[in-house]
């Protein structure tokens, strides 16, 4: 039988946390986000964070999965995740919160991203059509992406598409 000495560990980790109340060592940004755990999220999704620090904030990093997809170096902090470019489950929301005194702050939010893609392509190219003929050319366009991703075969698929992408360059102007 060995007997384990744990009192330099234990020594250490003291040490360790006298050094860090003794230099001044602050807690990272304080970050509170509009999107909670658990979630179940879809289409285009604005990601709000309000980030705090005494020492201000440098800039807030938001991440899909461990991939960043958006930097925001001044407030507001805001990130339009276009959650049609994502497969259907769950992901990982991330942001990383950066403050001038060089400290850090990570929220991690567990999301389902659930854009309808299992009902198949008919209800979202109706959907694309209904809406193009509103002149809602966004909701067009983010229809027939869906209806697209489902079957890029699919005829319906192509023409909810294609109607989004000219009634876009309609609203922008380029009429054709």
């Amino acid at each position: 039988m060995r007997t384990l000495n744990l009192a330099p560990a234990i020594t250490l980790v003291a040490c360790f946390h006298l050094l860090t109340f003794a230099s001044g060592a602050k807690a990272g940004p304080t970050l509170i986000v509009n999107i909670t755990d658990s979630s179940v999220v879809g289409d285009i999704v604005t990601v709000k964070v309000q980030a705090t620090s005494e020492a201000g904030i440098t800039k807030v990093e938001f991440s899909v999965d461990d991939q960043i997809k958006s930097t925001s170096l001044k407030a507001p902090y805001e990130y339009k995740w276009d959650t049609v470019d994502e497969e259907e489950g769950r992901h990982t929301l991330i942001i990383n919160a950066y403050d001038g005194a060089g400290s850090a702050s990570t929220k991690r939010i567990k999301v389902e991203v659930d854009n309808e893609l299992s009902k198949g392509v008919k209800p979202h190219a109706e959907k694309a059509f209904k809406l193009f003929r509103e002149d809602d050319y966004d909701g067009t366009l983010l229809e027939g992406r869906k209806a697209h991703k489902i079957d890029m075969a699919n005829l319906e698929a192509i023409q909810a598409l294609a109607a989004g992408r000219s009634g876009a360059r309609i609203e922008s102007g380029n009429r054709r």
